[in-house]
């Protein structure tokens, strides 16, 4: 069951990766009719389209992604997105070709600590921009945009041109089923741009797993505060761990952490259930399984403050009309 939950991830992730390339760079192919869904359900276009609809149909695709994310964490992030999927497969060349990645713990360049300092003042930024009446930082930031840029600026012109040369090749032997089109012409600047943001992303993921995922990305942030209340995720049984650390060198967002006192600890908001954890576990301390309920304490008779939980959805209800009338009034 449990190496099961990480071949599904996988084999979703596949999918996903091959369904986004080819709709992008074949939008005609039978194949690419797969891809509408998949898009819906990207986190950023279906919010902007939900603040420029403001309709029951524009929500309905953030809706659940909000609740598959409260079902089961950053699912999405593990293998429905094509920039995250992209990062794993650069991620497990590197660790194919060093021995000492497989065998030890590459520690992340930014501690925990710091990696939430971070996230906060993406956020913030996030926030103060979209004040101010401009989106462009949350769409520079945006996984999903960010592999659109790659395949419309640099895949589908290098596809145009392979095609190009290859049908030049067989008109020589008098083939001409490749004949006819013109490929999409290069330009600098728009490569540039869309190639040096992938290019430093999967730099990190080469030597750090989803390092981007866990510090400047908006979508996980979001979908990270949301996962530490997720109905199911990835349990530790204590008992059963004896500590030997497979899991934290496997673990691709670091998410896994060794206290001092010997005790294992999961941070549920940058987990992002790949599974690997669980394949690698030789005790079976690790599962998927329901949240364990909390402790039940004695509540004091005065009057408490606010919940943790409470204090949160307050803060996120107010965030997102702080955000999202200033972003209904800049669509219009």
């Amino acid at each position: 069951m449990r190496r099961a939950a990480r071949r599904i991830r996988v084999g979703i992730a596949a999918m996903t990766i091959l369904v986004m390339a080819v709709a992008c760079i074949a939008p005609d192919a039978i194949l690419s009719r797969l891809s509408r869904p998949l898009v819906m359900f990207q986190a950023v276009p279906s919010a902007l389209r939900l603040v420029g609809t403001l309709t029951l149909v524009g929500a309905l695709p953030l809706a659940l992604l909000l609740v598959l994310t409260l079902l089961t964490g950053r699912t999405y992030c593990a293998c429905l997105c094509p920039l995250g999927v992209l990062q794993d497969l650069v991620r497990r060349v590197g660790r194919l070709l060093s021995r000492r990645r497989r065998r030890r713990r590459v520690s992340m360049p930014l501690d925990r600590s710091r990696r939430r300092v971070v996230r906060g003042a993406v956020v913030a930024a996030l926030v103060l921009t979209i004040l101010a009446g401009t989106v462009s930082l949350l769409i520079a930031l945006d996984p999903y945009s960010i592999w659109g840029r790659l395949m419309s600026g640099v895949a589908v012109p290098a596809v145009g041109w392979a095609r190009t040369w290859l049908a030049m090749g067989l008109e020589n032997m008098d083939i001409y089923a490749l004949s006819g089109g013109k490929p999409r012409p290069f330009s600098v600047p728009i490569v540039l741009a869309a190639a040096l943001p992938v290019v430093g992303i999967l730099v990190l993921a080469f030597f750090w797993g989803r390092l981007y995922c866990v510090t400047l990305c908006p979508v996980g942030t979001c979908l990270g505060y949301l996962s530490r209340y997720a109905l199911f995720r990835v349990r530790l049984d204590g008992a059963s761990c004896n500590t030997c650390g497979q899991c934290v060198r496997t673990c691709r967002s670091d998410c896994i952490e060794v206290r001092d006192d010997g005790t294992a600890v999961i941070h549920h908001e940058e987990c992002i259930v790949c599974g690997d954890c669980l394949a690698i576990c030789p005790t079976g301390a690790l599962s998927l399984g329901p949240r364990p309920a909390p402790a039940v304490t004695e509540q004091p008779s005065t009057a408490a403050p606010l919940a943790p939980l409470r204090r949160r959805l307050l803060v996120a209800g107010t965030a997102c009309v702080a955000v999202g009338v200033p972003a209904r009034l800049l669509l219009g």
